[in-house]
């Protein structure tokens, strides 16, 4: 295992060959080193560069056992092109247990570019885009996951800063590979509601204004790995690389349209109690119908929350147990289809 920079290992290594390194970030009280692990295949013939980061917040893990499983099944004297995989982002959020590190507890999606000289989270910001940015791969995934509270079908997102030179079109071929139930552009104007926080501090919003093709994936639930989305995503990352030419063979996903979403949300509820879904990921809700019901702690449905207007479930709440202003659902309001 080496200790040192992607892009230096990367040129080092012979065609045809797989090296695996630590990219030093900093280093606990212990003395234990803190850093971001790697996996690199340099392919035996020149071509385009995936990377693949396995994850940015520390209890979505799907991603990193998809982006593990697909990169120890590829033989890199058979590619054109290389391969890279931070497998995790954020490892002492990972370590932990929880989305953000327990140093800071900030949440990294929202650090970058980070600072050389800055808190935990910030210094793990620096360093990945630092390394991302030296080796100017072709194209970046950033894996994510649905929180444990909640379950959705896999999902595409990506942010398109008004003056960046990277646009949804160009995602759109390389999303349509992990077969999305929506491709949501999400909204980083000041005042738009969807998610509060530092939209400008995030991966995909960095890179994209770096001229580096980057969105996000949204695969399976919070410090799970199930075998059924791991393999979405394995069979997503496989034919990402036959679109860019770094494996040979025809693609194995189909998707020619893809439902792009241009405006969503959470929808909280006003009562507490116990939430039973009337729907599930994925499908149109039309204006009227109940997403589901809330039962009182006696037993009375005190709620039935409704589609004010026709809406797509993106993720739809499994953990019962709700209370006033909660979230039961991340739902589409506006979407069309495009074709890819």
């Amino acid at each position: 295992m080496s200790t040192t920079t992607i892009q230096a290992a990367l040129a080092a290594a012979a065609p045809g060959t797989r090296v695996e390194g630590t990219v030093p970030v900093g280093n606990m009280a212990s003395g234990a080193l803190i850093g971001l692990p790697f996996v690199a295949l340099r392919g035996a013939r020149p071509g385009k560069t995936l990377w693949i980061n396995g994850q940015v917040h520390g209890n979505e893990v799907t991603g990193i056992v998809a982006a593990l499983e697909f990169v120890n099944a590829q033989d890199a004297g058979r590619l054109a092109g290389n391969i890279v995989v931070t497998s995790t982002a954020n490892p002492l959020g990972f370590d932990a247990r929880r989305k953000n590190a327990p140093q800071d507890d900030n949440d990294l999606d929202m650090s970058f570019p980070g600072r050389a000289n800055g808190y935990t989270t910030e210094l793990f910001a620096h360093h990945l885009l630092r390394e991302i940015r030296a080796v100017a791969p072709d194209l970046v995934i950033s894996m994510h996951a649905q929180g444990t509270q909640t379950t959705s079908r896999t999902y595409t997102v990506y942010k398109e800063p008004p003056e960046a030179p990277v646009r949804g079109p160009q995602l759109f071929p390389y999303m349509a590979a992990f077969e999305p139930s929506v491709a949501c552009r999400m909204s980083v104007l000041p005042g738009s509601g969807e998610i509060l926080g530092n939209h400008s501090g995030a991966l995909d919003y960095q890179l994209n204004m770096a001229g580096i093709p980057t969105f996000m994936v949204e695969l399976g639930t919070g410090q799970r790995a199930d075998p059924a989305e791991v393999l979405r995503g394995v069979t997503g990352f496989a034919d990402v690389c036959r679109r860019l030419g770094i494996v040979d063979g025809a693609l194995q996903t189909g998707m020619r349209v893809l439902r792009h979403v241009t405006r969503r949300g959470h929808f909280p509820v006003a009562h507490g109690g116990l939430f039973r879904p009337r729907q599930k990921p994925g499908e149109v809700v039309r204006a009227g119908e109940a997403l589901g019901e809330i039962l009182s702690i006696h037993g009375h449905v005190v709620e039935r929350p409704t589609a004010p207007q026709d809406l797509i479930i993106i993720a739809i709440r499994v953990d019962p147990v709700v209370h006033s202003g909660d979230r039961v659902a991340y739902v589409a309001y506006e979407w069309t289809e495009v074709p890819v």
